[in-house]
C-alpha cells in the first residue's frame, strides 16, 4: 500500500499477477503502435509499463492522495474513486519513480477517460489499454487491428463503443470522455447525440460566466424533452449574451430553437431545442418559478464555475 508520510510518499507493493500481466502487454503494443506512427518508442513503451502504478490501491487511498495533492475530485471520483488512479499514477511516476517528461505523465493521467485535448503519445496509451490481446470483448481485436491502420478513426470507435456500453447500463461517460467525443465529432463534422450536445450548450454557458449552471435528465419523467439546462445570470445584458451564445454555438451545426420566448426581457430566457429546453434566468425569476423542484423527480448534474460535475 502506498503511505503518506507528510508530503513523501512510500513505494506501493508491487501489482498482482494479472496487473503485470496487462500493465506488459499495453507497454508491448503501445511500443509497436508507437514504431507505426512515428512516436518515440520508449516513450510509448514507458508510459504504458506505468499507466496502472496506483490501479490497485484502495479507494480511501486514492482519495487521501487526490486531496492531499490537489487532484480535481468531481463528482463521478467521488462516486467512482478507482478513476483517481489515473492523475494518481502520474503523481507516482513523477515523485517515486523520477519520470519528468509530461508526455508520458499526461498519457498515464488520460488513459482511462481520456481528455478534450488527446497528444498521439495519449491517444496509443489510452488505445492500447483498451485493447490489449488479454482484453476479451468483442470489439476489441477489431479497434486494435484499425489502430494501425488510422489512430483517429480507432479512438473514435472505442470513444463510441465505451458510450455505448455505459448507455446501455443507465450511466453517462466521464464529462472528460463526453468533451474528447464532442471535439472528435466537430472536427469530422459528425452529428452530435442529445447529450453530446447538452455538454456543448452547458460549456457555451460557462464560457459567458453563467451560474448555477444544472443539467436535469427528465427523459423518463416526460415526453416533451429529454434534458433541461439551467442556469443564472446576474443581469439582463448577461442573460442575453448567454442566450446570443448558444443560439450561434448551435446554429454552426444547423440547430434552430423552435422556440425563443423572454429573450427582450431577460428575466427569463427560454430556447427550446426539442430534445434540451435551456432556461437562462436572472435571480428573482429563478426563485420566483422553481424550476428545479416542479421537476425533482429528474436526475441533477450540477456544474462549478469551470465547467466540472460538482
Amino acid at each position: 500500500m502506498l503511505y503518506m508520510l507528510g508530503e513523501t510518499m512510500k513505494r506501493p507493493e508491487p501489482l498482482s499477477a494479472n496487473r503485470r500481466r496487462h500493465s506488459l502487454a499495453v507497454a508491448k503494443l503501445c511500443h509497436a503502435l508507437a514504431l507505426r506512427w512515428g512516436e518515440p518508442a520508449f516513450r510509448a513503451y514507458t508510459a504504458g509499463l506505468l499507466h496502472d502504478l496506483a490501479r490497485e490501491l484502495p479507494a480511501a487511498e486514492l482519495l487521501c492522495i487526490a486531496t492531499e495533492y490537489g487532484i480535481e475530485i468531481g463528482r463521478e471520483e467521488r462516486e467512482n474513486p478507482v478513476l483517481l488512479h489515473c492523475a494518481v499514477g502520474a503523481l507516482m511516476a513523477r515523485e517515486l519513480y523520477g519520470v519528468e517528461d509530461e508526455g508520458i505523465l499526461s498519457a498515464i493521467a488520460k488513459h482511462t477517460v481520456g481528455d478534450e485535448e488527446m497528444s498521439r503519445l495519449d491517444a496509443i496509451v489510452f488505445l492500447a489499454d483498451k485493447t490489449e490481446p488479454y482484453r476479451d470483448y468483442e470489439q476489441a481485436k477489431t479497434i486494435r487491428e484499425l489502430a494501425f491502420q488510422d489512430i483517429g478513426a480507432a479512438l473514435r470507435t472505442a470513444l463510441t463503443e465505451e458510450a455505448a456500453y455505459l448507455n446501455a447500463k443507465g450511466k453517462e461517460p466521464h464529462p472528460k470522455t463526453l468533451r474528447l467525443i464532442i471535439r472528435i465529432k466537430e472536427r469530422e463534422n459528425r452529428p452530435l447525440d442529445t447529450l453530446e450536445k447538452a455538454y456543448q450548450i452547458k460549456d457555451t454557458m460557462v464560457e459567458k460566466k453563467a451560474e448555477e449552471i444544472l443539467l436535469i435528465d427528465i427523459a423518463e419523467i416526460t415526453e416533451i424533452a429529454e434534458y433541461f439546462l439551467l442556469c443564472s445570470a446576474r443581469n439582463r445584458l448577461q442573460a442575453q449574451a448567454i442566450a446570443d451564445a448558444i443560439m450561434e454555438k448551435m446554429g454552426e451545426s444547423g440547430s434552430e430553437p423552435l422556440r425563443k420566448e423572454g429573450y427582450e426581457n431577460g428575466g427569463w430566457i427560454l430556447l427550446d431545442y426539442g430534445s434540451i429546453v435551456v432556461h437562462i434566468f436572472q435571480p428573482e425569476e429563478k426563485e420566483y418559478f422553481k424550476l428545479e423542484r416542479l421537476w425533482s423527480d429528474g436526475k441533477f448534474t450540477r456544474f462549478d464555475e469551470t465547467g466540472a460535475p460538482k
